[in-house]
This record gives structure tokens, C-alpha cells and sequence, in this order.
């Protein structure tokens, strides 16, 4: 895996919030018996949402802000919540306090904004019960911090979820989204962007198997009724055809490795799904032979490479990270002791470990014979995101969790995305911004509001309280007191109880 290691000076600040932080110029639970009893009882007050009701006034009191508008901390402050607004911030003792305020003490610890997944993909809830997550997936990313989440299916799930959340019935994220994914082999695809329009959706999901003909009516009618856009290249355009057409937002990294491939854009098996793998898989083989070696490989696609996150930089088209999916593919393949390793596996569905162990998992099937290429397409991935990084690409947060096949835990996989951005080359800060300023942006450009993603006066109050600064290290953004999420206040011991696989 090739990383490399990159200084940056602690002056480098953004002044603007305006608009994305840009890359390279701003900047297993173990639990005791002893306490299963006491667990119990807390868990039935946590999962009957009492605690999911904001309280009228909080104040987060002595706590080091850290806002997310540029890379600063704001020592020693006092912040003021209202009616699931923050309402006011300053120096400790300089606030005027509420007497009907619930205190935290913040002791010296930092208070961050919360994390935002702009790339996940809801379940049912209580799938656990036909053997899905084991605890409801709202709980997995409210528990690591995950404040907000974009549902990138237009899940049936979505808008009810969403109610539950704003109305206190649920604890979890606040949750926006896409209208249900133009695939592109829907009879008239160009008919549904009025059709998703009119049922209230402000954003459109697109696939990989649209004509050109199609995704330009798509794109141009987005447009004209001022919907936003984000999805998948569609092969028969490509990233000229997404830059020509104006397509606000790619839904991946890895997609833009298909650009590496040579396809041959009129190949029907690139309509569907069905055999879009060995078309891809036959296109790198023509191109690149057999079984490169790594080396040989990277040398030959570093010029693409480079010339695609140019081209994607001039285009100002914001790319959604979802590292972790990539190199859970190769670990699968590739690397299985790490990939079993990893502390979210605890949380992995018993369908996941039982298609694993016969062979027919997706990423086992479409891999069997040519293992060497799951290494090869993390490479392709890892060099895509250093490149764009270089060229100052703008990457929001993302990790496709909630598929099962993807085996990416939801909530728990936010970190591993955060630690492979920091070991691709950003500051904590870089990293941070994507999950936070970057996602604000984005859901800005959506639906108009300029919610969250930093902590100033007005903005929603999604808050992670830390122990230690995360602009130091990312880590630490798992060694947390308690969540805030929309005003709400959920305390370490409450949110473990959420997510305890032993309950």
C-alpha cells in the first residue's frame, strides 16, 4: 500500500467559510458482568427516547472550541445552547447562562462538531431480527459521533427514519438524502427527474448505466429546476460527459478508476450490473496485461492519474471519499487475518460471515482466480485520492456503509475513513473538514440551509466532546465524552449502551 507522509505548517488557515476547505492550501467493546444489570435499566431509558428530547437550554461550559471555520481552537470558552440552536459562544464567565440550563462541565476537554456520512445507504432498523445489523444502525453512527447522514438509495427508509429522529421518537442523526437512484435502464430515465421533483426530493442519485443521451436530459433538466446531482460516471459519458454536463457531485473515488480502464463505451454489458465486472475486468487485462506487478502497474496509470485529478480539480466537482470500502475489498481478497482483524468486524451481520466463509460473497466471487487485482484496484484507488489531494480536489466524507456485502459496520467504519485519509496525506484537519465544513457545504448546495458543519452561533448543535485536540490526531475523536446531536445530549455510558453487542 503505497501512503506517503506529508508536513504542513500549523499556520495555514482558511479565513473564508464560504466554501470547501481546499486540500493542500488551507491546510470491540469489552464490557463487565458486574455491570450488565445496571446496563440493562440504562438501555430501557436510552431506547425508549426519553433522552432523545432537547433540552430547553444547555451550556457546554469551560471547553476548547473547535470550530471547523479554519484550523483553530478556541480556548476556554462557554457554549450556549437554545431550542437545539447554538446560541451563543465566548470566553468562561464573559456568557450569561440560563438559570434553567442543564451545565456540562466541559473541564478542559474539546468540543468539535459532529460528523457528517454523506455516503450511506439506511436498512431497516430492526433488520438484526431476520439476521441484518445487530444493533439498530441509527444508534452505530449516533454512538461514534456521526451527527448527520445522507442516504444515497432514496431508501423507503429514509423520510419516515428522519421523522422519528426530528421528532424524538428515535436517537440518531439528523438524516438527509436522494431520491430512489436513476439507474438507467428505467423506460424513460429522463421522466423521473420531474416525477422525483414533485414527491419532494431536491437531490438525484445517478448510476453507471445511463446513455449519454440520457444523462444529458438528466442533467440539463436538474438544472433548469435546480436539483442537485451526484452519483456515479456513467460509462457511455465518462468523466468528460459528467464535466460537459455538469454533474455537481461524484459519489466515489473508485469510480473515477474506470477511467483508467480503456472501456469500450458502446459494450452492452455495460447497461447492467449483471456483467459489468467482467467487461471491466477484461478492459484492464487488454490494457495492462494479465498480472502486473504492482510496481509496473502504478508506473503505467501514474500519468492518467494525474491528468484526471486535474481535470476533476478545473471542474470544481467536490468527490465523496469512501476509502474504506476499497480497501475492505482488498483485505477480503487479499490480506483476510487484517481484514477479520478490524474491531468493527464484532459488529459484522451473521450473513456476512457466513458468505465470507462459503466463497459467495460479492467481492469473493468477482475476485475468484484473480485475487492479485483486488491489490491492484486499492492501488488505483489510494493513487487517485494522493493525486487529487495534490491537485486540491475538495473530498467529502463518506464511507457506502449499510449494504451488507460491503461489510462496512455503520458509524464504527467513520473512523477507519478518517484514519486512511490522514495516512493519504491530510492534516487532522483536512480530514476533519471533509466530515464536517466540506459536508456542510454540500448539504447546503442540496436543500439551500446552511446547517451544520462548524460550530458558530445559529448553526445546529452537533457537537462530539473530546478528551484530547483531534486537530492533533484523528484518534481521539473515538475518546469522547458524549454526543450532541441536534441539541440532544447523550453521555458516553448512553450512547455505549446503544451499541452494547451484549445487552
Amino acid at each position: 500500500m503505497s501512503m506517503r507522509a506529508v508536513s504542513f505548517v500549523n499556520s495555514r488557515i482558511l479565513e473564508s467559510n464560504a466554501d470547501f476547505v481546499p486540500q493542500k492550501e488551507a491546510m470491540g467493546m469489552n464490557r463487565s458482568r458486574k455491570c450488565r444489570a445496571h446496563l440493562a435499566l440504562l438501555a430501557a431509558v436510552v431506547l425508549n427516547g426519553s433522552t432523545a428530547v432537547a433540552e430547553d437550554a444547555v451550556v457546554f461550559r469551560h471547553v476548547n472550541v473547535v470550530p471547523m471555520t479554519q484550523e483553530t481552537v478556541l480556548k476556554d470558552c462557554d457554549v450556549v445552547v437554545r431550542d437545539s440552536k447554538i446560541a451563543e459562544i465566548g470566553p468562561s464567565g464573559k456568557v450569561s447562562i440560563p438559570e434553567d440550563a442543564k451545565v456540562i462541565e466541559g473541564m478542559g476537554g474539546y468540543l468539535m462538531p459532529g460528523l457528517a456520512d454523506m455516503h450511506i445507504h439506511l436498512a431497516e432498523v430492526q433488520s438484526h431480527l431476520a439476521g441484518g445489523w445487530p444493533v439498530d444502525q441509527l444508534h452505530m453512527y449516533l454512538a461514534n459521533g456521526v451527527t448527520t447522514v445522507r442516504d444515497m438509495h432514496g431508501s423507503k427508509y429514509m423520510r419516515p427514519f428522519a421523522k422519528d429522529v426530528e421528532s424524538g421518537r428515535r436517537a440518531g442523526p439528523a438524516i438527509c438524502g436522494t431520491a430512489p437512484v436513476i439507474w438507467g435502464w428505467e423506460d424513460v430515465p429522463s421522466g423521473l427527474v420531474v416525477q422525483h421533483q414533485n414527491a419532494g426530493y431536491d437531490t438525484l442519485k445517478i448510476n453507471s448505466y445511463l446513455s449519454e443521451r440520457d444523462f444529458r436530459l438528466i442533467t440539463r433538466q436538474a438544472k433548469k429546476r435546480g436539483l442537485y446531482t451526484v452519483g456515479h460516471i456513467p460509462y457511455a459519458a465518462g468523466l468528460d460527459g459528467v464535466i460537459k454536463y455538469g454533474m455537481d457531485e461524484l459519489a466515489h473515488v473508485e469510480i473515477l478508476m474506470f477511467e483508467l480502464a480503456g472501456l469500450d463505451r458502446a459494450d452492452p454489458r455495460l447497461t447492467h450490473y449483471e456483467h459489468e465486472f467482467e467487461c471491466l475486468r477484461e478492459s484492464y487485462e487488454r490494457k495492462y496485461g494479465l498480472n502486473p506487478s504492482v510496481e509496473e502497474f502504478k508506473k503505467a496509470i501514474h500519468p492518467e492519474v494525474v491528468e484526471i485529478a486535474r481535470k476533476v480539480h478545473e471542474a470544481n466537482i467536490p468527490v465523496c471519499t469512501t476509502l474504506i470500502v476499497d480497501i475492505m475489498i482488498m483485505e477480503k481478497n487479499f490480506r483476510a487475518a487484517e481484514f477479520w482483524a478490524r474491531p468493527t468486524c464484532a459488529y459484522f451481520t451473521q450473513r456476512i460471515r457466513d458468505r465470507w466463509a462459503d466463497g459467495t460473497d460479492r467481492d469473493l466471487k468477482n475476485f475468484k482466480g484473480i485475487e492479485h487485482w483486488a491489490q491492484l484496484v486499492w492501488e488505483m484507488c489510494s493513487m487517485l485520492f494522493v493525486e487529487m489531494d495534490n491537485a486540491s480536489v475538495s473530498f467529502v466524507f463518506g464511507t457506502d456503509s449499510g449494504p451488507e456485502w460491503l461489510a462496512v459496520a455503520p458509524g464504527f467504519s467513520a473512523h477507519d475513513e478518517l484514519q486512511l485519509l490522514v495516512e493519504h496525506g491530510m492534516s487532522p484537519y483536512e480530514a476533519i473538514a471533509t466530515a464536517t465544513k466540506n459536508a456542510g457545504i454540500v448539504a447546503q448546495r442540496m436543500n439551500s440551509k446552511n446547517e451544520f458543519g462548524t460550530i458558530e452561533v445559529g448553526k445546529r448543535a452537533d457537537f462530539i466532546l473530546v478528551n484530547e485536540n483531534p486537530l492533533k490526531d484523528v484518534a481521539y475523536i473515538k475518546d469522547n465524552r458524549g454526543v450532541m446531536a441536534a441539541g440532544k445530549w447523550y453521555t458516553r455510558q448512553e450512547l455505549d449502551v446503544m451499541v452494547a453487542l451484549d445487552k
